[in-house]
């Protein structure tokens, strides 16, 4: 006759052991991963920053063309935006940046981009010269480049992070 409740055999199941080895192995292959994790996040920040900039310069051409004036993008010092601002309208867009991501122009002289009623674009500083970013991030392994040209035309460019924007 057999006992209810009783079972023959071993046991079914993970031991004490046997789990403990599963998160030691876990444990060295996340400590693997975190520096490329790391890599990979400063990357989507960089790419990210310029996508939203690039954006935010297209956005200026189109108010000044569409509103007939000019329209400048500058960085605010003081709050560390880049603001867009139209002839009459004053501010018209902000973008904040992030602070893990550094923007800096090809030129320190230059503090903005004004595009005019057709949409062509002059740096601010002598109207002769293309108006273009260099955005960076600590441990990213490339870089972006955002160039306006003088026809208003902005272009982003991916870099190793050994390279630099021309």
């Amino acid at each position: 006759m057999k006992h209810l409740g009783f079972r023959s055999g071993r046991l079914k199941g993970f031991t004490i052991i046997e789990m403990l080895i599963v998160v030691a192995v876990l444990a060295i292959l996340a400590a693997l991963a975190a520096p490329s994790f790391r890599t990979l996040i400063a990357n989507q920040r960089v790419t990210g920053t310029s996508q939203d900039l690039q954006v935010l310069l297209l956005y200026a051409r189109s108010e000044a063309v569409y509103g007939r004036t000019n329209s400048v993008l500058a960085l605010n010092s003081s709050s560390g935006q880049f603001e867009v601002t139209a002839t009459g309208s004053g501010v018209v867009r902000k973008l904040d940046l992030s602070p893990a991501v550094t923007v800096t122009p090809s030129d320190a002289s230059v503090s903005g981009v004004k595009f005019n009623d057709i949409g062509a674009a002059t740096a601010i500083k002598d109207g002769s010269s293309t108006y273009m970013l260099t955005i960076t991030a600590p441990n990213a392994s490339r870089l972006q480049c955002l160039t306006v040209s003088r026809a208003g035309v902005v272009r982003s460019e991916r870099k190793s992070s050994s390279e630099a924007c021309t």
